[in-house]
């Protein structure tokens, strides 16, 4: 039998989460005015869907649609 550790750390060999999945959205920061970095790879299944933002310089996050 192997441990919560070891089978956590043997988990996260096999999967892999996708690197690098925000791409910017062409949308301004309320905030600072820096461009929103979307991440395409989740749907908020409201209605309308949505898709995460989030600002990298100073934080911010939200949903646009």
């Amino acid at each position: 039998m192997e441990t919560i550790t070891e089978h956590e750390d043997n988990f996260w060999k096999t999967f892999k989460p996708i690197d690098n999945t925000a791409q910017p959205c062409g949308i301004a920061c309320d905030e600072c005015g820096t461009e929103l970095l979307a991440d395409y790879s989740i749907c908020l299944t409201s209605n309308p869907p949505q898709t995460p933002v989030y600002c990298p310089k100073c934080g911010w996050r939200g949903s646009i649609h």
